[in-house]
């Protein structure tokens, strides 16, 4: 699919999944994290145990949206 100026995003169906997928591992992740559990990635419970789930939320959504960007910009050029 050839990209034009006209189309607001590339892949607007396989962002939803990707988006609706992120979500529910946020979800499922601060349900765990409640139950007792712990993050198993570094990077994420650093994120965790520093700035608590509102810092895990931000972080999610900032991991996100950079990879929305680079598939955006990889798919232009």
């Amino acid at each position: 699919m050839r990209a034009t100026l006209k189309q607001p995003v590339l892949f607007p169906q396989t962002y939803g999944w990707y988006i609706t997928a992120a979500a529910a591992d946020t979800l499922l992740t601060a349900i765990i994290l409640t139950l007792g559990g712990i993050e198993v990635n570094a990077v994420a419970a650093g994120v965790i145990n520093h700035y608590g789930l509102l810092g895990m939320l931000l972080f999610k959504f900032a991991t996100v949206y950079t990879v929305l960007l680079i598939c955006e910009y990889i798919g232009r050029h």
